[in-house]
């Protein structure tokens, strides 16, 4: 019976260990399937990553490409640009000697618009004289036009007095020569 005690506490030592090594590999089963969780999703993660870079670097390739079409253009309108700066140049120049031209012509036009400006004012001023002496002129003529009517309405009264005044004398000879007729008359039987 010792021997079977001694070998049931060596089985029981055994189980013990066998326990703690299970338990140990649990563990350690349990850090490995952590482990191995974590590895699997840092893969998912650095796939995810990797997927990420890949468009990344298809949207560059796309990009490199865009800028190299980008500077192909620009390397054509930048020889058509030197070609029109040249041909700007040249009508820069004619453009240049245009200016200086018109500016001459510029300055002549001044000169002659400040003589005519000056002509102007004299003139303004001679108006204006005149238009004084016009006003001068009008109220003069519009004080004879009163006084005219005034002569006028004095005409006709005159003319009316004149006429009564004939009439009058051609009464009075009338009269005159009717008392001369009739002092000859009466002569003429004074002395018969």
């Amino acid at each position: 019976m010792q021997a079977v005690k001694s070998k049931m506490a060596a089985l029981k030592a055994k189980l013990t260990e066998a326990e703690r090594a299970a338990n140990g590999a649990e563990e350690a089963l349990r850090e490995t399937n952590m482990k191995a969780n974590e590895a699997e999703s840092k893969a998912v993660e650095l796939n995810k990553q990797l997927s990420e870079m890949e468009d990344e670097l298809d949207q560059e390739e796309s990009k490199h490409l865009e800028y190299v079409q980008r500077l192909s253009n620009a390397e054509k309108n930048s020889d058509e640009n030197e070609r029109a700066r040249r041909i700007l140049e040249n009508r820069g120049q004619s453009d240049h000697d245009k200016a200086e031209r018109l500016t001459s012509e510029l300055g002549e036009v001044r000169s002659s618009i400040e003589e005519k400006m000056q002509k102007y004012e004299e003139t303004s001023n001679q108006i204006h004289e005149l238009e004084q002496e016009l006003d001068e002129t009008k109220n003069k003529c519009d004080a004879a036009e009163t006084r005219v009517k005034e002569l006028e309405t004095e005409v006709t009264q005159v003319g009316n007095n004149l006429r009564s005044m004939e009439k009058n004398q051609n009464l009075a000879l009338s009269r005159a020569e009717r008392a001369h007729i009739r002092i000859e008359e009466l002569e003429e039987l004074l002395q018969g």
